[in-house]
């Protein structure tokens, strides 16, 4: 199957905000480029069940430059679940980075300069996910989804 292609975007500002009517699947790849400016602190990339700020949060991906971790967790029903930590950075102040977000049948699989650095299993089920926002110190180059049969020609 073919992959459909939504963007990319070039240059969006933040924070940013997109929502795909038919949603996240099995297979999607959201492709993020950007820097992280010399004064950032943190930013934040979610998966989300809808636009709304109280919408549930799938998935929370949460850099932090001044405790050198990221933070993933998911909110449902504006309750935050267990956080999980990876401590480890894989972004560097004042330079460019490319993000990838594998969505699977299971997990998200995030790579960072196309080196794996974690997968997160799904909390909430994908199919509920359906909005992707990004907030916070960052500058994002672009953003592109693509959608269905692109498991299997990337490296996650």
């Amino acid at each position: 199957m073919a992959a459909i292609s939504f963007g990319p975007i070039f240059n969006p500002p933040v924070p940013f905000s997109t929502h795909l009517n038919h949603g996240f699947t099995n297979g999607t790849l959201v492709m993020i480029g950007g820097s992280v400016p010399l004064s950032a602190d943190r930013f934040d990339l979610n998966f989300k069940c809808g636009p709304a700020e109280n919408d549930d949060i799938a998935f929370h991906f949460n850099p932090h430059f001044d405790e050198g971790l990221v933070v993933c967790n998911t909110m449902e029903r504006n309750k935050w679940g267990k956080e999980e930590h990876k401590h480890e950075l894989p972004f560097r102040k004042g330079h460019p980075f490319e993000l990838w977000i594998l969505i699977t049948y299971h997990d998200y699989k995030v790579s960072v300069n196309r080196r794996h650095f974690l997968q997160y299993r799904h909390r909430i089920p994908v199919h509920r996910v359906n909005t992707l926002t990004v907030t916070g110190c960052i500058s994002l180059t672009s953003i592109e989804i693509l959608a269905q049969g692109v498991s299997e020609i990337v490296p996650l």
